[in-house]
């Protein structure tokens, strides 16, 4: 029994080497062609651009594990069926359940992994992913001034200019600008201003754009025109670099998403205003829901390694794609918009967290036991 159990083991081991290197290189260049395929990242040195996406395929492994131990498993005992491994095993007398033992192995140290993981590494990942590219978005301005367009656009303004020079300093000098400030809730035109030329300058701290702008002509939206020889603006870059450093729920340890729960909750407790008590409710919600969910995600590597046994057991292919196709399916368009539903019950219908995040785990162990009954049948 030892030996069928570490050869078991061992195929399990090796699929899921090969699977969690194949996945983590799909997402991290599905993540790597969506940063490229943004503006903001023009001029920005790609090892930085490459450094960032890393973090971001760090932060996904809540879902990659998961998929990696239902994908070998399945193979594993899939491929055991289909060369009459299985069969043989049930002839000499062993019970399918001591066959499935080494793939619970598995997910329960995926499990305990992705309880450390999630604790502290992915946490930290995200946040500097996150932010640490913001930074250097920020920091590669210049850059994005250089663009063979001539413009940028942000969320309340937007600019274009028709020459671009270097003073006797070295920094960079636009020339026959024109500025465009839109209402941040209507997109409406608010002022235009013409300059013969401006001198950007980037404010890191405001994370804000200075202009130093001459020979300007200045009109307002309801039609009239201003005339200056200087003028200074200052434009907030919400696009260009809009990430705070404040800590989202994604970013936060367990004992920080603990804390800022009972935080807003007991801040709602003692709130006069329904408005306010009704939002600092739903902040303690998704802190709570998103400590539940990490929990949930963790503890659904051990159901996956049940559920991939038990598929693969019941009808066995050593087809690669079919396999990891079947996984994808399972993982991305049942379980994961399953967590998704439990989110919104937990934060928007106030269904207690560690039930409504738990939604998902319920039904792949229903589905593992209904798999696991057919494998049963002689």
């Amino acid at each position: 029994m030892k030996r069928l159990h570490r050869y078991l083991l061992s195929e399990l081991l090796q699929n899921a080497a090969l699977t969690v290197v194949a996945i983590l290189a799909i997402f991290f260049m599905v993540a790597l062609a969506l940063v490229l395929g943004t503006s903001r990242t023009e001029g920005v040195p790609f090892l930085l651009v490459m450094r960032h996406t890393g973090f971001k395929a760090l932060s996904t492994l809540y879902l990659t594990l998961p998929l990696t131990v239902l994908t070998a498993c399945i193979f594993t005992y899939g491929r055991a069926r289909s060369d009459g491994e299985f069969t043989a095993m049930r002839v000499a007398g062993i019970h399918p359940w001591q066959s499935i033992i080494p793939a619970i192995v598995l997910g329960a140290s995926c499990t305990f992994a992705l309880c450390w993981l999630e604790g502290s590494a992915m946490p930290a990942a995200h946040f500097r992913g996150r932010v640490e590219l913001e930074r250097d978005l920020l920091a590669n301005l210049e850059g994005l001034l250089k663009r063979k367009d001539k413009r940028i656009v942000d969320k309340s303004w937007s600019a274009m200019w028709k020459t671009l020079q270097q003073d006797e300093d070295g920094h960079i000098v636009l020339g026959d600008l024109q500025l465009i400030i839109l209402d941040k809730d209507d997109r409406s035109f608010t002022e235009r201003i013409r300059a013969a030329r401006a001198k950007p300058r980037l404010d890191t701290v405001a994370n804000a754009l200075s202009l130093g702008l001459e020979d300007i002509t200045r009109e307002n939206s309801s039609g009239q025109v201003f005339q200056a020889s200087e003028f200074t603006v200052m434009l907030h870059l919400e696009s260009l670099g809009s990430e705070r450093k404040r800590k989202r729920e994604s970013d936060c340890t367990y004992e920080e998403l603990l804390t800022r729960s009972r935080r807003y909750a007991s801040q709602a407790a003692i709130a006069e205003d329904g408005k306010q008590r009704e939002k600092l409710q739903e902040k303690s919600r998704e802190y709570a829901a998103e400590y539940h969910m990490r929990i949930a995600f963790s503890f659904s590597a051990v159901l996956f390694a049940f559920l991939g046994s038990a598929l693969g057991l019941w009808r066995g292919t050593g087809n690669r794609a079919v396999v990891f196709m079947t996984g994808f399916l399972l993982v991305v368009c049942l379980y994961y918009p399953l967590e998704m539903v439990g989110r919104w019950l937990a934060v928007d219908l106030a269904v207690p967290a560690g039930g409504a995040m738990w939604i998902g785990n319920g039904v792949l162990l229903a589905l593992s036991s209904w798999t696991f009954r057919k494998v049963m049948r002689p």
